[in-house]
C-alpha cells in the first residue's frame, strides 16, 4: 500500500506540474512580485536563484536557501548553458516537487515509526497533508516555505529519536533557510 500511495502521489504531482505549465504561470517575463496571495516567487526565482549572490537585506532572513540557490543555479548553467526564465523557474518547482514529496515520506515516518500508526491511517494523514491547498500552492509556486517544511518535519523526526546532532544541524538549515 505504501509504495503504492507514494507513486500515486509522485504521478499526480507530475500530472499537476505538467498543467500548471500548459496555463503559462511559469512565464515571470514582466511579472511583478507578490503575483499570488502574497508569495514572492517573482523575487525568489530571479533574486535567490540566481547566478549572482542576491546581496539585498533578505540575505539576513534566508542566508542558507540563497546560497543553495546560486550554486543550484549556476550549476544548472553548467549543465544546461542558457535557458529561458520560464524553464528556470520549471526547473525549480521541479525540485520543489521532489521535496514536497519527501515531506509526505518523513510524514509517514513519523506517524508510522513515532506515533505507531497503523500504515492505512498514517497514508490518509499523509494525502490530506499531501493534498492540502497550502502544501500543492508552495510545491507549484516559487517559495521557501516547502523547504522549511521538510527541514522542520526532519528536525522533529530526529529530535524525537533522540539524535542531538543531527537536530543541531537541521536547527542551523532552519535558521538558514527561513528566518522568517
Amino acid at each position: 500500500w505504501r509504495a503504492g500511495f507514494f507513486a500515486a502521489l509522485a504521478v499526480f504531482y507530475g500530472i499537476l506540474f505538467l498543467l500548471v505549465c500548459r496555463t503559462g504561470f511559469y512565464d515571470i517575463a514582466g511579472a511583478h512580485n507578490d503575483r499570488v496571495f502574497s508569495a514572492d516567487d517573482v523575487y525568489f526565482v530571479t533574486s535567490f536563484f540566481s547566478q549572482t549572490m542576491d546581496t539585498s537585506a533578505r540575505i539576513i532572513k534566508h542566508p542558507l536557501l540563497i546560497l543553495f540557490g546560486c550554486a543550484f543555479t549556476r550549476m544548472e548553467h553548467l549543465i544546461l548553458g542558457t535557458i529561458s526564465m520560464e524553464h528556470h523557474y520549471m526547473l525549480i518547482v521541479m525540485m520543489q516537487i521532489g521535496v514536497g514529496w519527501l515531506c509526505v515520506v518523513v510524514l509517514n515516518r513519523i506517524l508510522e515509526e513515532q506515533y505507531k500508526l497503523d500504515t492505512r491511517h498514517a497514508l490518509l494523514l499523509c494525502a490530506i497533508f499531501g493534498l492540502s491547498f497550502s502544501t500543492l500552492f508552495y510545491i507549484y509556486v516559487g517559495e521557501s516555505y516547502i523547504y522549511s517544511a521538510l527541514i522542520l518535519l526532519l528536525t522533529f523526526y530526529f529530535a524525537r529519536r533522540q539524535n542531538l546532532p543531527v537536530t543541531v544541524i537541521l536547527g542551523v538549515l532552519a535558521a538558514g533557510v527561513t528566518i522568517t
